[in-house]
């Protein structure tokens, strides 16, 4: 009776796991027709989407190529415009350029006379000044001669005052003597009766 119930709960427990499986693989099934289903959606979506966006491109494109082609005409007038300036600044700049030729001319011609003049000048200032220096020689040779005869003179001079310094002590002495004389003349007068 222990085996009968085991093998009827054996029976139980596979039948359960049959229909457990059976629910499984339904699922598997119904989850696989549900992913094949939103596959294709996708895949449907991503062919609509990629379509879009080949014509949106295609749109894309062509306006480019229309904004190119307009830009294109505008650079074209740009440059011709461009063009037109350059040539007008040139011929301008060209009009400068000779007027500054010719006055760059009639400056180096002036600047040519005034520098033969400061030459000619710095000619007569080193003339004037090497006769400058020849009469400083000279200047320098007279204060030197007048120097040797100063340096003469002043002894000559120191001799004169000693000379006149004895000649005056040599009167005095004379002075001193004659009027010694003198007095004993007049003693000697005094006696004669």
């Amino acid at each position: 009776e222990k085996l009968e119930k085991e093998k009827l709960e054996k029976e139980k427990l596979e039948k359960e796991k049959q229909e457990q499986d059976k629910k499984i693989k339904d699922r598997q099934e119904k989850y696989k027709q549900r992913k094949d289903r939103l596959d294709k959606e996708k895949q449907e979506k991503d062919k609509q989407k990629k379509e879009k966006q080949e014509k949106d491109k295609q749109e894309e494109d062509k306006k480019e190529k229309e904004n190119q082609e307009k830009d294109k005409q505008k650079n074209d007038m740009r440059a011709k415009k461009r063009e037109a300036d350059l040539k007008k600044t040139l011929g301008e700049y060209t009009k400068k350029l000779s007027n500054w030729e010719h006055e760059f001319e009639d400056w180096s011609s002036l600047k040519s006379k005034e520098m033969a003049k400061l030459v000619s000048e710095e000619t007569n200032v080193e003339e004037q000044k090497s006769a400058f220096f020849k009469q400083r020689e000279r200047v320098r040779d007279e204060i030197a001669k007048l120097q040797l005869e100063n340096k003469d003179l002043t002894q000559k001079i120191a001799e004169s005052e000693t000379m006149k310094t004895r000649l005056i002590k040599k009167r005095h002495q004379m002075e001193a003597s004659t009027d010694e004389r003198l007095y004993e003349q007049k003693i000697e007068k005094a006696k004669i009766p």
